[in-house]
């Protein structure tokens, strides 16, 4: 009776509990909805659109980027121990907010419904990120009458093999041609540990954007590097009275994408934001971020050694680490010592036995025999070479969705291979798109530039120039 009792208690309070977090959830997204159509943004009041779109299926008013990273101080759990501490956290939100005006059933179509994410809560033994989010839309008629739509009639839809990717669909019902949607997501998010996820703004889009603006207010207590691209202006950046960085950046009368020939990636102005929490013990920081304040269009070649410096225990020739087995290769050893005295007695080269290595973990790949990516694929083949002493030379560069290696942004954007020298150097590239034959080069990576590794203290003597990239 008593066991009875109990968990009659506990399930009352779990859904009491359940009530109070909806209830609370609902208030927030209420006073976020309030305080965003209540912003004073000049570009969200334009009624008219120029004639020049009159013929277009749809046509983008405005978009306005909100975000702000504050560094906080809470208590959080000690790296490996049950112990709490003093830990450095950063809190911030995202505000993504809207004007499109619907032209034509096309259009009326592709904006009936929106996509949305669910709340979000990761966490491992020493960090966490939590994240709230919220939306909103209205319909703004063109006799100026404005409707509010109820976000909380949303769909539910589970996709992957066991439903662990979730999202919302909400439809946005009365929506006829001639209507402008004012639609807007914002997420609020609290880090310990971790480090905010890059940002990426592209300053062009399928529809004709009329004016987008992005404005960032960040603690500069934390670390913030940004790159604009592909003709983006420049932010403007000033302090205010608590001596975070404001960056303000605005563009207007944006053409649409072309239908055809057009790289996105490498053609759309776009700007690169990434923010780190350098007092994060437990989570990696690049050491070109390990220096507050605001760091602008910083130096590629800063960005390239935090790549030497993050891989160069397993990317130096002749390194074989202890923690790198041959999980994917089997009797590997026994191949290796193979490839080793046929290399030895002259019955192959070094290319042709680093084809050989490469040719199964292309085939490994592929057939997705094990938990090879990209990057695992190169420290795999890095440490085969190595392992079987065939002399190689890494390198690294960028497919052509990412930055190029000279405007370089994000570490992990770079993509590492390998050179064997011969009497034509071939170079081993992971099977990104496809399947690939030792020395075929990716279609992402053609016309694009290299860096061949060099050790630190040559780097240092000699820094890298533009005749060092390899095309």
């Amino acid at each position: 009776m008593k066991k009875v009792i109990l968990t009659t208690v506990a399930l009352i309070s779990a859904l009491l509990s359940y009530a109070d977090s909806k209830e609370d959830y609902r208030r927030f997204t209420d006073t976020i909805r309030a305080e965003v159509y209540a912003m004073e943004l000049p570009a969200f009041n334009v009624k008219e659109i120029p004639d020049k779109y009159r013929n277009e299926s749809a046509v983008i008013k405005a978009i306005y980027e909100d975000v702000d990273a504050k560094k906080k101080t809470g208590f959080g759990r000690m790296s490996g121990t049950l112990r709490f501490s003093r830990k450095a956290q950063v809190q911030g939100s995202h505000l993504t907010r809207m004007l499109i005006h619907v032209n034509d059933k096309a259009a009326l179509e592709k904006y009936s419904e929106f996509d949305f994410s669910t709340d979000k809560k990761t966490r491992n033994w020493d960090g966490y990120a939590k994240n709230r989010r919220a939306m909103g839309v209205r319909l703004i008629k063109p006799d100026g009458r404005t409707i509010d739509i109820d976000t909380s009639e949303f769909i539910e839809v589970e996709e992957g093999k066991k439903g662990e990717k979730k999202s919302r669909k909400l439809a946005i019902p009365g929506l006829e041609t001639g209507d402008d949607i004012d639609v807007f997501f914002y997420t609020e998010s609290k880090l310990q540990n971790v480090h905010p996820d890059p940002m990426v703004f592209t300053l062009r889009d399928e529809a004709p954007i009329m004016n987008y603006r992005i404005h960032c207010v960040v603690d500069d207590n934390l670390t913030t590097q940004y790159r604009t691209l592909n003709g983006a202006p420049d932010f403007t950046v000033s302090r205010d009275e608590d001596k975070n960085y404001v960056l303000d950046l605005e563009m207007t009368d944006i053409p649409k994408e072309p239908r055809l020939w057009y790289n996105s990636d490498q053609q759309s102005p776009m700007v690169k934001i990434h923010i780190f929490n350098r007092r994060n013990s437990d989570d990696f920081t690049p050491r070109s971020a390990r220096k507050d304040g605001l760091h602008a269009n910083p130096d590629a070649t800063l960005i390239q050694e935090d790549v030497w410096d993050a891989r160069s225990w397993w990317m130096q020739p002749g390194s074989v680490s202890g923690s790198m087995p041959q999980e994917y290769i089997r009797d590997g050893k026994k191949i290796g010592k193979t490839l080793q005295k046929l290399m030895k007695d002259g019955k192959i080269t070094a290319q042709q036995a680093a084809d050989y290595t490469y040719n199964i973990l292309c085939y490994i790949y592929i057939a997705k025999r094990g938990a090879l990516n990209n990057l695992s694929f190169s420290k795999q083949f890095n440490y085969d070479l190595c392992s079987f002493k065939i002399p190689q030379d890494p390198g690294i560069s960028t497919r052509d969705s990412y930055e190029p290696l000279d405007q370089l942004i994000n570490l992990n954007h770079t993509l590492v291979f390998a050179r064997v020298s011969g009497d034509q150097p071939r170079y081993y590239f992971p099977p990104v798109g496809g399947i690939l034959a030792p020395s075929d080069l990716p279609p992402s990576l053609q016309g694009r530039k290299v860096l061949m590794w060099r050790k630190y203290k040559e780097r240092k003597k000699k820094p890298t120039t533009d005749a060092d990239y390899i095309t």
